[in-house]
């Protein structure tokens, strides 16, 4: 991909905001180049030395990230004869492709920047959520689901309303003691609300 490194001159403004948050990917133009997110500004305080570097994370990780793109299209493309929506196999077996997010590449890209990218070049993932936003939080969804051990996944009397807010918490799916007292919460079909608020509890608030 053709990289594109935008440098900004102009007059220093005192209220001008460092951008201190995790480094935010780019997205592909309608001619197929990737344009990078990371700016070198000469205006900003921060130096320099540290917005290359910015740069340099943003390359590795969108490198990685076509790579791992990839391999989500074959895994979609085997649901593609399926209802994707409300199918928890798929949204499991997409979530265990999203494991790569929690490699040392994407440490410090935001999270969400990466799901945007995802949404943006695997049309068909959940083709039938158009608001951007929407789709972010079901991939999210999916990213969490995917840290749930399987035989937790294929409960026969757990419904899909209740593992999709199982999996709205991070902490939740990578802790196996407190997710086994929230499934068997489930089998008493507490769900919506009342299931959210049964886990803030065991999440401690």
């Amino acid at each position: 991909m053709k990289l594109k490194i935008e440098c900004i001159m102009k007059p220093t403004s005192k209220n001008k905001k460092l951008n201190k948050g995790k480094i935010k990917l780019g997205k592909k133009t309608n001619e197929g180049y990737y344009e990078y997110a990371s700016k070198i500004d000469f205006n900003l305080e921060e130096d320099i030395s540290k917005q290359i570097s910015k740069l340099i994370k943003e390359k590795i990780a969108n490198d990685e990230l076509r790579v791992e793109i990839e391999k989500i299209k074959k895994k979609v493309k085997d649901f593609s004869k399926i209802n994707k929506e409300k199918n928890i196999l798929y949204y499991y077996t997409v979530g265990k492709s999203l494991a790569f997010i929690d490699s040392h590449k994407f440490k410090d890209v935001a999270l969400y920047s990466i799901l945007r990218r995802i949404s943006e070049e695997i049309n068909d993932i959940l083709p039938n959520i158009k608001d951007p936003e929407v789709m972010k939080k079901h991939l999210e969804v999916m990213y969490n689901l995917g840290h749930i051990k399987k035989k937790y996944i294929s409960l026969k009397n757990i419904a899909w309303n209740q593992l999709y807010e199982i999996g709205k918490f991070k902490k939740l799916c990578r802790n196996e003691f407190l997710l086994k007292k929230v499934l068997k919460d489930c089998k008493s079909n507490i769900s919506g609300p009342a299931l959210r608020k049964r886990i803030k509890i065991l999440l401690g608030g």
